[in-house]
């Protein structure tokens, strides 16, 4: 007597072997993302990709307000982390017409007193911190500016 085999077991069966094909598609793709000869082909393409986004990203956030700060993302995660999921960082933008002028000078002061005087390079801090770190072993004195801590994010 011959058995006939359980449609529900073909229909796994088959769905099982288009699961597996998507997988080789998969991995032959990741293989061909890791080889040398597409590196060099394509890196060019992906380095103007890359930056173009950004200049796309700092163009929009020009004239739309950025979402979040890179602090209220610290204490996002940091209250995810702690199971914390009722937390949601907010904030409200203000422009900067509406700060007075004394509250945006003492912000920029309190990282680079000379940020209004210099072009966004303080070669004299630069040069102290140059001369304080050849000195000391422990090179602990640095001579960045807002502009260059930006530029280093």
């Amino acid at each position: 007597m011959i058995k006939t085999m359980d449609p529900n077991f073909i229909e796994w069966v088959k769905q099982h072997l288009d699961d597996v094909e998507k997988t080789k598609q998969i991995l032959t793709a990741l293989l061909r993302l890791l080889s040398p000869k597409w590196w060099k082909k394509n890196w060019q393409r992906i380095a103007i990709r890359f930056f173009l986004a950004i200049f796309a990203f700092v163009l929009l956030f020009r004239f739309v307000p950025v979402p979040f700060s890179s602090y209220m993302a610290q204490q996002q995660v940091g209250h995810w982390l702690q199971g914390n999921f009722h937390y949601w960082a907010k904030s409200t933008w203000v422009s900067l017409e509406k700060i007075s002028p004394h509250m945006q000078l003492a912000v920029i002061a309190a990282e680079d007193q000379k940020f209004p005087s210099h072009y966004g390079f303080d070669f004299t801090a630069i040069q102290k911190a140059f001369k304080h770190n050849g000195k000391s072993t422990r090179k602990i004195r640095g001579g960045s500016t807002i502009s260059q801590q930006t530029a280093k994010i």
